[in-house]
């Protein structure tokens, strides 16, 4: 059911400030009005003007269209929905954006991960945004790495520089968490991809937009191999992900570097931005077994997750690497990444990291003071306690120390 909804320009604002280390996001209603600024063009938020559906009780996949203004023109851009049958359309649900890899499809994507039937289990809303506007089912490669400040990614291809996936999927999400007809839970919203999506999804997890609770890229490459440094990620405080990758991948290189090069970078780089120790806190590995997709086919395979957790004294670091794995959304992923984590987080106050308490999109000693006041479950564990307290402690003292020592202060 295909269905058009024309929404009209209403700008956002994204503003660093890179002495706290935070991005200015705007939330709240679409009307809400308060400028413009990032990448050099404008940013604009998305507004509902029209009923999303006629029906109480959404069964099937539902694909919509948005026109979308950039500094260039209006763009029209794509996203497909999937509610579990029987859900009346009133009922606000917890909500998983899974992006599609390069020249690949919201379809191909629903097909290769499996997220329609974890959401069948669980009752979730699942939303597949299609990368660049052109003729589905096939479409382009995310915009990644084009945080604030950052040169154009090595490997861009002609015309997509000033494609804004930043400001389109926090425009998205702002759609689908204030609309009226099938809502998505502003506290449980959570970010998944794969290969250029993975990439799209660490983006956004480090560009200081608050407006996701937790993330799982699944083989995506990183910044730095595509010559922009880490310098330029600055997230608004501990990010809770789950990273993945195959062990078929180490074939895989980007500018001369090899795969599992760029895969123990992001590891390095997220364990020491949540502050979390160097030494795994718990090991897991266990046989998977589950459905391989692909344009061949589908066939049941059996795989090996060896999965290390880094999450003592800060929030919580994954990284699985699957024996068995390609460079595809990993099998047997998605039922453990909803089961065992995303379930698990959640915004306190939507639109602010759990680590800003004060809400003044600022980490600082004032939070830490507001933590121990009023603690928040910043580490995943379902108990908000004195160990939510040493995390944002650990990360403060750590990026403090990192930012003196790169000149970023």
């Amino acid at each position: 059911m295909a269905e058009r909804v024309v929404l009209p320009p209403s700008p956002i604002t994204v503003l660093r400030n890179w002495r706290r280390r935070a991005i200015l996001a705007m939330l709240g209603t679409f009307q809400r009005s308060t400028g413009m600024t990032r990448l050099g063009f404008q940013v604009v938020a998305v507004a509902m003007v029209a009923s999303l559906a006629a029906s109480t009780v959404i069964a099937q996949s539902t694909t919509r269209t948005a026109v979308f203004q950039e500094s260039t023109g209006p763009v029209q851009r794509v996203w497909v929905e999937y509610r579990p049958p029987g859900v009346p359309s009133s009922e606000t649900l917890p909500t998983v954006l899974v992006l599609h890899p390069g020249a690949s499809s919201p379809a191909n994507i629903a097909a290769a991960s499996g997220w329609n039937a974890v959401a069948d289990a669980n009752r979730l809303m699942i939303v597949y945004p299609a990368a660049t506007p052109g003729t589905m089912p096939t479409t382009g490669v995310w915009n990644a790495w084009r945080w604030t400040g950052a040169p154009i990614p090595t490997g861009t291809p002609p015309g997509l520089a000033n494609r804004d996936d930043l400001g389109f999927l926090s425009a998205l999400i702002q759609l689908l968490t204030t609309r009226t007809s099938e809502p998505a839970d502003a506290a449980r919203v959570y970010m998944t991809g794969f290969s250029s999506g993975a990439q799209m999804t660490d983006t956004f997890a480090g560009a200081g937009l608050s407006s996701v609770a937790a993330y799982a890229p699944v083989s995506g490459g990183w910044c730095e191999a595509y010559g922009v440094s880490t310098t330029f990620c600055r997230p608004p405080g501990p990010v809770p992900l789950w990273f993945w990758r195959g062990d078929g991948e180490n074939s895989i290189t980007t500018g001369g570097v090899p795969r599992s090069i760029q895969d123990q970078q992001q590891r390095d780089f997220w364990i020491a931005w949540n502050g979390a120790s160097s030494q795994p806190s718990s090991t897991d590995s266990r046989l998977v077994t589950g459905t391989r997709t692909t344009q061949a086919g589908s066939t049941t395979v059996t795989v090996t997750h060896n999965t290390l957790v880094f999450g003592s004294g800060g929030t919580e670091f994954r990284y699985t690497e699957v024996i068995g794995g390609r460079h595809e959304y990993q099998v047997g992923a998605a039922p453990r990444i909803w089961s065992e984590f995303f379930s698990r987080f959640r915004l306190v106050q939507p639109g602010c990291s759990n680590a800003d308490r004060n809400c003044d999109q600022q980490i600082d000693i004032d939070d830490l003071y507001a933590m121990n006041q009023s603690p928040a479950d910043l580490n995943g564990d379902g108990v908000e306690d004195s160990r939510d307290v040493t995390a944002l402690e650990v990360f403060l003292r750590k990026n403090e120390i990192a930012d003196m020592t790169s000149g970023r202060r």
